[in-house]
């Protein structure tokens, strides 16, 4: 993972702790220090929100728990490639 990789890991997951406790973060308020990152986390940021309704269900129709076996930003965090089909 490069730096500027790990930097946007890092912020991704800040994202994602104050995203969890009711908080918006911009991706221009997140990069304040790193303006070149601005577009990856702004992207980022995007992609975890279009993902984000596969947590919002109370309750699995089997009536076990619907909390995901990971976090978002484990997905976010992943290398590139092991996205890729």
């Amino acid at each position: 993972m490069t730096p500027s990789e790990q930097q946007i890991a890092e912020l991704m997951l800040h994202w994602e702790q104050q995203w969890q406790a009711g908080e918006e973060l911009s991706s221009e308020l997140l990069c304040e220090r790193h303006p070149e990152l601005q577009e990856a986390v702004g992207r980022e940021i995007r992609a975890l929100k279009a993902m984000a309704w596969l947590s919002d269900v109370d309750s699995s129709p089997d009536g076990g728990s619907a909390e995901p076996d990971f976090q978002l930003s484990q997905v976010a965090a992943l290398p590139e490639t092991s996205l890729s089909t």
